[in-house]
């Protein structure tokens, strides 16, 4: 469920460190169930610590 402050909708489930941790979960799952029913679908797949390590290849990739 959505709630609306200040012109924002927000997941009160984000209110606990565990609710938001159960959300991002289930938002991920969503998106591979996606993903696996969708392969033709264009992805870049960029791992975060990667990006860190080495932003100029990375910025080359997406480019």
């Amino acid at each position: 469920r959505l709630t609306q402050i200040h012109n924002r909708f927000l997941s009160l489930r984000c209110a606990s460190l565990s609710g938001a941790f159960q959300l991002w979960e289930e938002y991920n799952d969503i998106f591979f169930k996606y993903l696996n029913e969708n392969p033709e679908m264009p992805l870049l797949n960029i791992c975060y610590e990667d990006m860190l390590a080495q932003p100029l290849s990375i910025i080359d990739e997406i480019l």
